[in-house]
């Protein structure tokens, strides 16, 4: 038995040499084996025989240890038992957790719920089966007499330990084994084989770490005779105390090794050191010194060291944009490389390597085709995707979900069902509607359409008929539930506009509804009879499993190419569907046999079978010639690369930062280790693996190298280079990297176009611009064309050349929905149409304009509406609670509200004990109760309890409020005061052009003081919470109403503003440390606004609503308050003239880091902005005409 270590870096020949040996080995007739990686076996097949001379292989055998245990229990004839597959783990951990009490899962007992826990326990199992000794279990057991471990680790390990055995002995009696345990048993068998071992050469190639079974096979190969060669990435001639990064976890591997096989007798017979003599892979100077240096903090030694190494085409630095603009730079390389270059490289000598394939598998789909480029990804690719697979994942979602509305239209929408996607919506538009939801979705009777209220209508001054300013449903109202939500803005402009009278029912809506209930009927009641048999016979697993086959089958007959139109992506390939049915059947059968004859519960098989498919991953099909590899640089073990691309090299990525295992932290292998029961690396070791990853990744091709990362993350926020990035420009100082991405594809200049695939963007992209100045400034008429159609020489009046005048005139012809340079201001003939004279609007409307003119302009100028839902909101709430209000707040008796009197008044009851506020509230909910502008609070349970709640709170308002007006100088004047509205002036303001702005609104109440002569004037409104952030709000124009009502007090109703507050009439009750049940304000209400200090103690009236001292909203002076008026009216100016002159732009405002107004907006379908491209505004007035 001979052992030999191969130890050098990348580049340095080592797998060279093993090919060599080996096809010597071929020709001489001697038996050898070649053992790789798995991922790695097809490519090491391939490259064996990549000489003319070897056409085949008969004595020489490639195998990864999983293929090696395979062969000797064949060549034994013995069948091991069968493996169950990772995915079906998550389903045996379940049973195990659901059985096993909350005392023996100790501290894991509360963990059961959360998600990804089954397959962080699947990881420990399995990490158990590679590394833990034989005895794990009775080794375990010594935790306990362990003194330095500390009681929370011992009670931990223990837990483990417990589901570990369950586990373990519900595999061993269903008679399968974990695919881990593959080298379980083996070592007899290769004593078994001494004769045959003893004359077989073994090179192990490809590897930076082994299990500890694998350790035992090598060493049981050694002990059987069979001479070995190991080979080690890694700097031969580096001291240990100089070791660089990458190479740390190679040395502990080969110490390990090397300890094990001097444990078991066998003596390393020496170590050959590379390169010796031999060429290294690279043929640039600066792959070599990527190699040197990389990681190297001092690359002042080496076969570079000294040499000032130009930076010539060898290395690229490139940032992207997205994961798109990505991949387009990796296509226009490796274009460049295979057709442009002066010495081509074939596809099949070009790979590309990442950290997560997934984020780019859309791109590459998308790109790499348009250039011609044939790829290979290499992975185990999730079946996720697979429409088989979510249409079973959606009907177990439904159940999980009781039939939740967002779960039940994601299954109506897969497309194998064949439900066109336009009924899809209107089925859910229906259902939004009428409020149906969970269990309404399987009734079987017919789904009637009752009918809708009216929407009121009211008169307007000069007669003609206009929609209700304060309707349920008013589109001038806030759609911004941060701006105003609580029914007090009117309806803008009296335009003209058609009665929106409910048209009967005609044969087509009958014959609509009938197909989409012959839908539901199709699809839902199956599975709703399925769910009801299951729960009322108490099937058992086998039964369950069958029936979800069968309801599969009902769906779905059978899969064609005609089942997959819509789907995406590559569209059937029926080899891939093959696989994903047998590995689905597979986790339906081995379902079947976990729970064969004990009664499950629906809950409990669709979660088993949920959390399976989310890991299940089936392999692809191996590469081919003639295709560009992309993978994971820790699948990937390929060699011949002549050009790499390094992608995704962004910090945390690539490398990826690694974390604390959440099962088992370092802490818990360190309680294994001190008693003799190590397991796999650590936190610290795993990291140490990824940066021998990315000296990998860098150091695998042989000519070029292209690194890129990306500028910005999946949510628009900037994203940071690897620290590796400034590395590599300390190597090459010559390097320059560019400080911002390269053209977007449709902006790259003519003359560097590479491929026709970029032609018709770019072209497009351009015509679209300039189509205008080229076929001149007016447009294009039908007279034109008909001049053109007659006449060759019109033509020529657009362009000297005939060919591109043809294509200008077709551009010209589509231009609207082409040109990408759209004017962001409406024509002025529109306008006049738009906006009347004086220019009516409101500030919930400017503010609306302000936050975003495009949303504004879809709102309200458009009138887009969202579909209707018969859905508590917000606004509901809101309206409820002011509604009720306005009704407790009147003078009128409980009779004359009972009655449905509506009374002027507006004294305001005295203060009334608890249980009188809950009487009178009671009898205004019960008269509201009937109204039909409040019928989506019957919906459902969920609505009834918004009612009450609403109700209650309330109640608690009502108390502190009767308290404070009672104890207060100010007195209710007017409730629901309008102005510009029912025949009230509004409050109107000059505008440049000798325009004016009329604001209307409606104040939700007023309250004044007399004293010396003055009224003093406070502006209550309602709001259904607290509000925050005046007056700095204010002075950023965001939040102008209180000031705009109270403007409209000093100047049109001759008052003197004292402040104007929001008050919340929907408290949170305070957390319970805070509370104060004995106070006035026992919920710690907080009013929020503006009002002089002069006046503070008349408004609180001794309830603490008010703040006290140390905050703005205090103002000292009434020339600190005419100043903050004076900026309010500024700010309302500018946004009415920048509205009335057309400014539709979607640009919005963006007022804090992460949140934006498109958060809320009802119309992102028909907007262009682009959250993580187009600019946004960083103040309100950005953008526009300021008015003085």
């Amino acid at each position: 038995m001979t052992v030999r270590f191969l130890v050098g870096p990348a580049g340095s020949g080592k797998t060279h040499r093993c090919l060599e040996r080996l096809r010597a080995c071929e020709h001489d007739g001697r038996s050898a084996i070649y053992l790789v990686p798995e991922q790695f076996t097809y490519s090491a097949d391939r490259e064996l025989i990549a000489v003319p001379d070897l056409f085949g292989l008969r004595h020489v055998r490639v195998l990864s240890f999983s293929r090696l245990a395979w062969w000797l229990h064949e060549r034994a004839g013995i069948a091991p038992p069968p493996a169950i597959d990772a995915a079906v783990r998550p389903m045996y951990l379940r049973a195990v957790l659901e059985r096993l009490t909350p005392e023996t899962l100790g501290p894991l007992a509360s963990l059961r719920t959360r998600h990804g826990l089954l397959e962080q326990l699947g990881r420990f199992i399995g990490e158990v089966r590679n590394h833990g000794a034989t005895n794990f279990l009775s080794g375990l057991e010594g935790i306990a007499l362990a003194s330095d471990v500390s009681p929370r680790v011992k009670e931990k390990l223990l837990a483990l330990g417990e589901v570990f055995q369950e586990y373990d002995g519900r595999l061993r009696d269903s008679g399968k084994r974990d695919p881990e345990e593959h080298l379980h048993g083996v070592l007899p068998l290769i004593a078994a084989e001494a004769e045959l071992f003893g004359r077989t050469e073994v090179y192990v190639d490809g590897f930076l770490s082994w299990t500890r079974r694998e350790s035992e096979v090598l060493s049981a190969l050694a002990l059987a005779g069979a001479t070995l060669e190991i080979a080690f990435c890694m700097d031969a001639e580096q001291p240990a105390e100089r070791r660089r990064l990458p190479f740390h976890p190679v040395a502990r591997s080969l110490e390990r090794l090397e300890a094990l096989l001097l444990r078991s007798g066998v003596v390393v017979d020496g170590i050959i050191g590379l390169p010796d003599g031999n060429p290294m892979r690279f043929r640039t100077p600066e792959l070599v010194r990527v190699e040197r240096a990389l990681y190297d903090l001092d690359a002042s030694h080496g076969p570079t060291a000294g040499k000032d190494v130009p930076a010539g085409s060898a290395i690229e630095l490139r940032p992207a944009r997205d994961p798109y603009h990505e991949v387009h730079t990796w296509a226009r390389a490796i274009d460049r490389w295979q057709r442009l270059s002066e010495d081509p490289i074939r596809p099949e000598q070009i790979g590309v390597f990442v950290r997560d394939v997934e984020r780019y598998r859309d791109a590459l789909g998308r790109i790499f085709p348009r250039f011609g480029i044939d790829y290979f990804l290499d992975e185990r690719r999730s079946v996720l995707a697979h429409p088989r697979v979510r249409l079973l994942l959606g009907a177990l979602d439904v159940l999980l979900s009781s039939w939740r509305r967002s779960s039940v239209v994601s299954l109506l929408r897969n497309p194998l069902l064949g439900i066109a996607p336009a009924h899809v919506d209107l089925l859910e538009n229906l259902s939004l509607e009428l409020g149906r939801d969970f269990e309404r979705w399987y009734d079987s009777s017919d789904w009637e359409i009752y009918a809708l209220p009216d929407r009121s209508r009211f008169t307007g001054v000069a007669g003609e008929v206009v929609q209700d300013p304060i309707e349920l449903l008013d589109p001038d109202r806030p759609r911004d539930e941060a701006a105003s939500s609580d029914g007090d803005e009117d309806d803008g402009p009296e335009v003209d506009e058609p009665m929106r009278e409910r048209r009967p029912r005609s044969a087509a809506d009958a014959n609509e509804r009938q197909r989409l209930d012959e839908i539901r009927r199709r699809v839902l009641l199956p599975l709703r009879r399925l769910e009801r048999t299951w729960l009322s016979e108490s099937w058992t697993g086998r039964l369950a499993a069958d029936s979800l086959e069968a309801l599969l089958l009902e769906w779905v007959p059978e899969l064609s190419a005609a089942a997959y139109e819509g789907v995406g992506g590559s569209g059937w390939d029926p080899a891939w569907d093959a696989r994903v049915d047998e590995a689905m059947g597979t986790l339906l059968h081995e379902l079947g046999d976990l729970w064969s004859d004990v009664p499950t519960q629906p809950e409990e098989v669709a979660r088993s079978l949920r959390e399976g498919l989310l890991v299940l991953r089936l392999g692809v099909t191996p590469m081919r010639q003639g295709q560009v590899l992309v993978a994971d640089v820790q699948r990937s073990r390929v060699t011949g690369i002549r050009a790499a691309i390094i992608g995704g090299v962004n910090d945390g990525v690539f490398p990826r930062t690694v974390s604390d295992d959440p099962i088992l932290g370092d802490h818990d292998r360190e309680a294994l280790g001190s008693i003799g029961l190590r397991l796999g690396p650590n936190a610290t070791e795993r990291q140490e693996e990824e940066a021998y990853l990315f000296y990998i990744a860098m150091t695998r091709a042989s000519d070029r190298v292209l690194v890129t990362w990306l500028g910005a993350d999946g949510d628009g926020g900037e994203a940071t280079p690897s620290f590796l990035v400034p590395e590599l420009q300390r190597l090459f100082p010559n390097t320059s990297i560019l400080t911002e991405p390269e053209e977007e594809e449709d902006e790259i200049p003519y003359a560097e176009l590479q491929n026709s695939g970029e032609l018709a963007p770019a072209v497009l992209a351009r015509l679209a611009r300039k189509a205008r100045e080229i076929a001149g400034a007016r447009k294009i008429t039908e007279e034109d064309h008909e001049r053109a159609v007659t006449n060759d020489h019109f033509l020529i009046g657009i362009h000297d050349d005939p060919t591109l005048a043809s294509v200008v005139w077709e551009v010209g012809l589509g231009l609207p929905g082409l040109d990408s340079a759209i004017d962001d201001i409406l024509p002025e003939e529109l306008l006049g149409l738009v906006y009347p004279t004086p220019i009516p609007s409101s500030v919930s409307r400017l503010q609306e304009f302000a936050s975003c003119p495009f949303r504004n302009f879809a709102g309200s100028t458009l009138r887009l509406e969202p579909r209707p839902v018969a859905k508590v909101t917000p606004l509901e709430t809101g309206t409820l609670a002011h509604h009720a209000l306005e009704l407790f707040l009147s003078g009128a008796s409980n009779v004359e509200l009972a009655q449905g009197e509506n009374p002027s008044r507006t004294d305001p009851p005295a203060v009334l004990s608890v249980d009188a506020i809950r009487e009178r509230l009671a009898v205004i909910f019960g008269r509201l109760e009937h109204d039909k502008d409040y019928r989506a609070f019957q919906v459902d349970e969920a609505s009834k309890y918004r009612w009450t709640s609403t109700r209650r709170s309330l109640e608690h308002y009502l108390a502190l409020e009767l308290t404070r007006l009672s104890n207060s100088g100010y007195h209710v004047m007017r409730r629901e005061l309008p102005f510009g509205l029912e025949g009230e002036p509004g409050l109107s303001m000059p505008l440049p052009e000798g325009r004016t702005l009329l604001l209307r609104g409606k104040i939700d109440r007023l309250d004044v003081r007399e004293e010396d002569g003055h009224t003093y004037a406070l502006v209550v409104d309602y709001k259904r919470s607290s509000r925050t952030g005046l007056p700095a709000s204010l002075e950023k124009g965001i939040d102008l109403q209180l000031a705009a009502y109270l403007l409209y007090a000093q100047r049109e109703l001759g008052l003197e503003p004292a402040g104007g507050l929001y008050v919340p009439v929907l408290p949170s009750p305070p957390r319970e440390e805070k509370a104060d049940p004995g106070a006035v304000n026992a919920l710690q209400v907080r009013a929020h606004g503006l009002f002089l200090a002069e006046e503070r103690t008349e408004i609180d009236g001794d309830t603490g609503i008010l703040v006290s001292r140390g905050s703005e909203q205090i103002l000292p002076t009434k020339a600190r308050r005419d100043e903050l008026l004076d900026t309010a009216e500024r700010f309302l100016r500018s946004y009415a003239h920048n509205q009335r002159r057309g400014w539709v732009e979607p640009r919005p405002l963006q007022t804090e880091p992460s949140r934006l107004p498109c958060d809320r907006c009802d119309f992102p379908t028909v907007c262009r902005f682009r959250r993580d491209r187009d600019p946004k505004r960083r103040s309100a007035l950005e953008g526009m005409e300021v008015v003085q």
